[in-house]
């Protein structure tokens, strides 16, 4: 889908070197243009925009770390318009809403962090530039932006290219993005987790967990689509078993709570981290917070940011190509008692580190800094 742009995208990525840009300065230079007045002494309050598709609700849950939080929504949009035209009046009647929200729970007696999950097919500069009042802090997380950057279907924008210009300091998971934005001008950090207090639990395995004998087998839970068929077939074809739940696949989908039992009592749960349709061009996804934070032992494939959140063959496993994916569930299935070890370090790993709690207390320390005297 959208394989022009993927294409641009992709060759504009092989051509970036890493920025050295000092990110820090970058947000307090922009925060002193606009004049921003942050104290420290007020309460915070947060006003998320962002529709709601699936996930999205641990955002709303967790920035109330950050402050009470205020909730911008608008029906999710599943695919682009037919025309430019038609897409033109839906955004504009999207963003008289958010402004008119925004105005209704603006409050400027208190600090505001504005926090955007969305991106330019969304949200307008108008609305942007309408939101700079001197107590707010604008910031946008955005988790495709190795492929949708910037770019347009059908006269239609995507990407986040324009919004990262407008808002204060942007968070991405894929490292190799930051440099795309500092050459927009924008500034980007990749949204580490800062250990949870207290976050030490050890896991205790249930009775029907793997214990190394005949019942190996490997689970994956996400949609069909794309070369998952094809790698998951070519693992059948060589021997393994492997329990498969999601949209497209023959056992359905399953609920959260079900994900979660699935998750701890699996010998090993793949992962795929491959962007879109493409193979090679890969990020952090979401599956590798959940799956070592639900006690599962987790074989993804490797992206430059999983090295930052886990210590490869410590905490988690990764794989760069099917052969190598192949020998490490071959590990796993004869060597449980090191795959156990593997598989608590990446649990502790993750619930320390790895959970949006984490992330969000990142969050807090960032503001504090960009907004230090």
């Amino acid at each position: 889908m959208y394989q022009s742009i993927q294409v641009k995208s992709i060759l504009f990525l092989c051509k970036i070197k890493a920025s050295s840009i000092d990110n820090v300065a970058l947000v307090r230079n922009k925060l002193l243009k606009r004049g921003v007045k942050w104290n420290k002494e007020r309460p915070t309050k947060v006003i998320a925009v962002f529709s709601i598709n699936n996930w999205e609700k641990v955002l709303i849950e967790h920035l109330n770390s950050i402050g009470p939080v205020i909730h911008i929504c608008w029906p999710h949009i599943n695919d682009f318009f037919d025309t430019s035209s038609e897409w033109l009046k839906k955004r504009k009647r999207i963003n008289s809403h958010i402004q008119s929200e925004f105005e209704k729970h603006y409050e400027s007696d208190k600090n505001i962090v504005v926090f955007f999950y969305t991106s330019d097919f969304i949200i307008s500069s108008d609305t942007l530039n309408s939101m700079k009042k001197s107590n707010v802090v604008m910031v946008s997380f955005c988790w495709d932006d190795l492929l949708y950057f910037k770019g347009n279907v059908r006269g239609q924008l995507v990407g986040v290219q324009q919004m990262s210009r407008e808002v204060d300091f942007n968070l991405t998971l894929s490292p190799e993005a930051i440099s795309r934005y500092n050459i927009a001008g924008s500034a980007c950090f990749f949204w580490e987790g800062i250990p949870v207090p207290n976050a030490s639990a050890e896991l205790l395995p249930k009775k029907d967990s793997y214990q190394g004998d005949n019942d190996f087998y490997v689970l994956f839970v996400g949609t069909r689509y794309g070369w998952r068929s094809d790698f998951i077939e070519g693992l059948k074809k060589k021997g393994i078993i492997v329990k498969c739940f999601g949209k497209g696949w023959e056992n359905g989908t399953i609920s959260d709570d079900q994900m979660q039992d699935e998750i701890f009592k699996a010998p090993v749960v793949l992962g795929f981290a491959n962007v879109g349709y493409t193979k090679d061009i890969t990020t952090i996804k979401g599956r590798d917070f959940e799956v070592p934070a639900f006690g599962g032992l987790y074989l993804t494939q490797f992206s430059e940011g999983i090295k930052l959140v886990y210590q490869p063959d410590i905490e988690i496993l990764c794989y760069r190509d099917f052969e190598e994916c192949f020998q490490k569930i071959c590990f796993v299935r004869d060597n449980y008692p090191q795959a156990a070890s593997i598989r608590l370090a990446g649990y502790r790993k993750a619930i320390q580190t790895a959970t949006w709690s984490s992330r969000m207390l990142y969050l807090r320390k960032l503001i504090d800094i960009a907004t230090a005297a």
